[in-house]
């Protein structure tokens, strides 16, 4: 055998057992994904400005009838709150209300038996949220125009109040009005 041929058949093993460690590093030992970004912190004022609603509370008409329970909770770090309301201890709907920091709203949305209710507003001063959107009945075809607002008044109660657009006349009824007062 020629010295060129050895040369190169030399050449071409080591290029050979150069490459397979090469090749097995990448098969094995995948690139890490890049770690991912802290989520963001929901510390701004505007993320509190609806904590004056979160507890436990017994929720009553102006008339002084139990109307049920409802519990506010703080879920996600603080960057959202969960309502669950209870009529005679039995769930009746809850509610996602969060804080869109990029379109400065608070939104939300409640889910029940046959009724969702879909609001957005901004915090109009400390103490009071009022929210405009719809409530969609599910034995009707479209939605109706639908207001909430919650007023934290200065004995720790907090008044809460809706009303539904009526679509023929045009005119605001109320839908419901609730007075909560803290159990916990």
């Amino acid at each position: 055998m020629s010295v060129l041929k050895r040369i190169r058949g030399v050449s071409y093993g080591i290029a050979m057992i150069c490459a397979v460690p090469a090749m097995a590093q990448t098969e094995s030992e995948p690139t890490p994904p890049p770690s991912p970004q802290a989520p963001p912190s929901c510390e701004a004022d505007a993320y509190r400005s609806f904590d004056f609603w979160v507890g436990e509370w017994e929720v009553r008409t102006p008339q002084g009838q139990l109307a049920g329970t409802n519990s506010i909770q703080p879920i996600n770090n603080g960057c959202a709150l969960l309502e669950r309301y209870s009529q005679g201890g039995n769930p009746a709907g809850q509610s996602y209300n969060f804080y869109d920091h990029v379109r400065g709203t608070w939104t939300q949305l409640w889910l029940s038996r046959g009724v969702i209710i879909r609001m957005e507003g901004p915090a109009i001063e400390e103490g009071t949220l009022t929210l405009d959107g719809t409530i969609t009945y599910a034995n009707q075809d479209a939605p109706r125009p639908f207001r909430g607002r919650w007023t934290a008044r200065d004995d720790g109660s907090v008044l809460q109040e809706f009303w539904e657009r009526d679509p023929e006349t045009g005119e605001w009824g109320n839908w419901f009005t609730g007075i909560y007062t803290r159990t916990d």
